[in-house]
C-alpha cells in the first residue's frame, strides 16, 4: 500500500497548495510592501532632488515666504 496523497496531480500555482502555503503568501506580502516602500522613497528622493518638494512648500506658504520678516512673523505669531 502506498503511503501519502495518492491520484492528486499539481496544477500550475502549486505555492498556493500544500502545507507552507500560508507561509510563502506572507513572504510574498511582505516582500510587495516593502518593494512599495522602496519605490516610494525613490520618488520623494528625486522630488526633493529636483527641487519639486521645496517649490511645493514655498508656494503653501506663499503668503509669508516672500514679503520679508514682518509678515512672516504675523503668519508665525497667528497660530
Amino acid at each position: 500500500m502506498e503511503h501519502g496523497r495518492r491520484g492528486r496531480r499539481r496544477l500550475g500555482w502549486c505555492w498556493l497548495r500544500g502545507p507552507h502555503a500560508q507561509a510563502t503568501t506572507e513572504y510574498l506580502l511582505v516582500l510587495s510592501a516593502f518593494l512599495a516602500a522602496i519605490a516610494a522613497l525613490a520618488l520623494l528622493w528625486h522630488a526633493a532632488r529636483d527641487g519639486g518638494l521645496v517649490t511645493l512648500a514655498t508656494d503653501a506658504a506663499s503668503h509669508g515666504a516672500g514679503g520679508g520678516i514682518v509678515p512672516l512673523l504675523k503668519d508665525v505669531l497667528g497660530y
